[in-house]
């Protein structure tokens, strides 16, 4: 398609995708087609991403391979999720976390995602259960099935936080995502930290937008 494209004479910009290195890549390649301006802001978003991966990473330094907070994130219904390698893979080590389904998918298979047995979620027991939607959190605490596991008997699943978009996913707004999982997962190591505050000096600066309180707590707490 990229060679038809420019043999029609339509410059093309490819993008790569899946993982925090290529996001970041994608931000900077966007900012120098739309001129300056977007380069000047591109930058002070880069400052940003790596100032909260030093300071997530400075935190969890001397945190043991063992001590790591187990994890499991179900994207779009409770069953599926992914592996490694992944954009999702990527937030989770930044932020301390042990992704439970890191090697559910073959290293043949093309596409690192997709539907799991509950029965190995189970059986894996995470301490934590990041849901990308109200519902799906609803649904695994509402469960007899899920109500062995950890994350569900301790009362941490928890709804991804969701602003433009799922901070989770292909957005600006991941520079956000493994701080606040990073604060979820280890509350005495990010005492300090304050998330509201994070997310409103962001959105504030990088899109330019006044969250009210009421917002604010849609984009932490999404309410669906």
């Amino acid at each position: 398609q990229q060679a038809l494209l420019k043999q029609a004479g339509v410059q093309v910009l490819a993008f790569e995708a899946n993982s925090l290195r290529a996001l970041t890549q994608r931000v900077q390649q966007t900012a120098a087609v739309l001129g300056p301006d977007a380069q000047q802001k591109a930058l002070a978003y880069q400052r940003y991403f790596d100032r909260n991966v030093a300071l997530v990473t400075g935190r969890l330094k001397d945190l043991p391979a063992s001590q790591r907070v187990s994890l499991y994130h179900s994207m779009g219904n409770p069953l599926t999720t992914t592996g490694r390698p992944s954009l999702n893979q990527d937030w989770i080590d930044l932020a301390g976390g042990k992704n439970i389904a890191e090697n559910w998918f073959g290293e043949h298979q093309q596409n690192r995602s997709g539907e799991v047995a509950l029965e190995k979620i189970v059986t894996a027991n995470p301490a934590v259960i990041i849901a990308m939607n109200k519902r799906d959190a609803d649904a695994i605490l509402s469960s007899p099935q899920w109500a062995s596991v950890d994350a569900v008997i301790h009362h941490r699943v928890y709804v991804n936080p969701k602003g433009m978009f799922w901070w989770c996913r292909e957005t600006s707004e991941e520079a956000l995502q493994f701080l606040w999982l990073a604060k979820t997962l280890y509350p005495a190591r990010f005492a300090d930290v304050d998330i509201r505050k994070e997310t409103r000096e962001f959105y504030r600066q990088f899109f330019g937008l006044t969250l009210s309180d009421a917002q604010m707590s849609d984009v932490l707490n999404p309410p669906r």
